[in-house]
């Protein structure tokens, strides 16, 4: 991947459903440009899916990050087998017998749960379990509109995008039985509400030169200075910087970087530690593949549709 293809992920990532015209707009370049590179980064594997979902802060959820001790010589088929908890949203086999699951929950109960289902299993040696508040940007929650005001017509059109966010609309209306137009004004309520988060699944480490590097940071300016982390990050790194996230327990980072090699990974250790004073990496994951899973969300959905 290079930086325009980054640039493509993020419009995405805001907004899957986005037309490609629009980004070829925003970005000077052709229609066919933008077509070319979507579709390689689909082959690639770096976009799992599209993703058209129910926004976590609409149901009143939160979601961490559990750093796994993972057994010698676990394979990928043995990893898929923890998918199977339905909090569990994705999971990544790391180098170094380290891993990581990212859980999405509602109460403390369900983390439990998904963290006692880890560790139940022969594969995982130990959890431990990191919940995340996400970027301020990323969180929008100023429309008082809940999930309870959804339609039974609503529930049917995220049922029909469950797998491909990017369902032309004619489809949709014909899995739904209804208009084209009828299915553009419930999107148009959905997204004006935030009622919907349209969204990619990605992988960038399925890019055959590029690594997913997970650093955990402990700093006083995850408490301090969180506002201004993601912009800082940006111009620090603006080739390999993906994430961030915040401990909800503690002043401790999950920084996520894509880089091109392993080598690129000491220079990283070194350069956060001068970018954030007084910081001590305490953990760090290099992830080549990610794998994800339907959660409750889904289950959500499919129990509205019955």
């Amino acid at each position: 991947m290079d930086t325009s293809d980054r640039l493509i992920l993020g419009e995405l990532a805001n907004r899957c459903r986005i037309s490609f015209s629009k980004i070829a707009e925003k970005y000077e370049v052709s229609l066919n440009t933008i077509k070319n590179r979507i579709e390689a980064l689909v082959e690639m594997g770096v976009i799992s899916n599209f993703v058209v979902e129910l926004p976590l802060e609409k149901l009143n959820a939160s979601f961490a990050i559990i750093i796994l001790d993972i057994k010698t010589d676990t394979s990928k088929d043995q990893l898929i087998s923890l998918g199977r908890n339905s909090f569990i949203m994705a999971l990544g086999l790391g180098y170094e017998l380290q891993g990581f699951a990212i859980v999405v929950y509602r109460t403390n109960a369900e983390l439990v749960e998904a963290i006692d289902f880890l560790q139940s299993s022969n594969l995982v040696t130990q959890a431990r379990a990191m919940p995340l508040i996400a970027p301020p940007s990323t969180v929008d929650t100023t429309s008082i509109k809940g999930i309870d005001t959804l339609k039974k017509i609503d529930w049917k059109i995220l049922k029909s995008l469950q797998w491909n966010g990017r369902k032309p609309l004619g489809e949709i209306a014909s899995d739904v039985g209804v208009s084209v137009p009828t299915v553009r004004k419930r999107l148009a309520y959905m997204r004006k509400h935030n009622l919907i988060h349209e969204t990619i699944q990605v992988n960038p480490a399925a890019s055959e030169h590029d690594l997913v590097v997970m650093l955990l940071v402990r700093s006083p300016a995850a408490a301090h200075e969180y506002y201004k982390l993601d912009g800082r990050f940006r111009e620090q790194w603006p080739e390999n910087y993906w994430i961030f996230y915040r401990s909800a327990n503690n002043m401790e980072l999950m920084v996520t970087f894509v880089v091109e090699s392993s080598k690129k990974v000491a220079s990283l250790r070194s350069e956060m530690t001068k970018v954030l004073e007084d910081s001590e990496i305490i953990n760090q994951v290099i992830v080549p593949e990610w794998l994800f899973f339907p959660d409750f969300r889904d289950e959500m959905i499919d129990t509205h549709v019955e």
